[in-house]
């Protein structure tokens, strides 16, 4: 069996060739994250492709994979100016204010197929150049109770469905020969959720080692048991 040794790497700054050897010499499976190189290309789709474009060239048999969250609005994107131009898309509270993370960073209504529909053309420009995958972050955050309270729990149903169309219609836009990673499973005294979406995926990760109730061995273990 091969054991891939996976790397996530973002930052706004474009990587020194002498990183780029580092990574294209010691890891099969890269996560090409927010932001990389953007100050150097423009945005973060520039940026990533570029910086793939330089991986594959020292080593075509690497897996890399564009970095796409699922539910936040991050910036430094291309595709941000398309989402910013469409208020509708923006996700709101049962009092019709903004739902922010951190009071900064807008989140996407998955109930709406045209917010999908966008969400999916990007995964598809982002899969069509040098990266081999997606990887579609942030499921937890939709997932946690507490947004009933935000949204109520109609609107909360109608995004839990969302997100599980989300992932058939990436899946049906970029093909069966891309790579579908996502975030993540938690497995807490009082959270167990993340496995539902591995049948539309091709791998899943635990984002937080040594916290959340993740600092055993038999807490992993519990999470690939249960």
């Amino acid at each position: 069996m091969k054991y891939l040794f996976y790397i996530h790497i973002g930052g706004k700054r474009e990587l020194t060739d002498k990183e780029i050897e580092f990574l294209a010499a010691h890891s099969d499976f890269i996560c090409l994250s927010y932001g990389l190189a953007a100050d150097k290309y423009g945005s973060t789709e520039k940026g990533i492709e570029n910086t793939a474009q330089k991986l594959k060239r020292l080593n075509p048999e690497i897996k890399l994979i564009f970095y796409w969250n699922s539910f936040l609005d991050y910036p430094l994107y291309d595709a941000h100016n398309e989402y910013m131009s469409h208020p509708e898309w923006w996700l709101k509270t049962t009092d019709g204010k903004l739902d922010l993370k951190n009071n900064e960073l807008r989140r996407y209504d998955l109930s709406n197929p045209d917010v999908r529909n966008w969400y999916t053309n990007v995964a598809v420009k982002g899969t069509s150049g040098y990266c081999d995958g997606i990887f579609m972050d942030a499921f937890n955050q939709v997932h946690a109770e507490a947004n009933i309270q935000l949204w109520g729990k109609e609107k909360y149903d109608l995004i839990q469905n969302g997100s599980f169309a989300l992932f058939k219609e990436t899946r049906q836009k970029i093909g069966d020969d891309k790579i579908i990673l996502y975030n993540g499973i938690r497995n807490t005294p009082d959270v167990h959720f993340g496995k539902e979406y591995l049948p539309f995926a091709d791998a899943v990760i635990i984002e937080h080692f040594d916290a959340f109730y993740s600092n055993s061995k038999n807490q992993w273990l519990r999470i690939s048991a249960t």
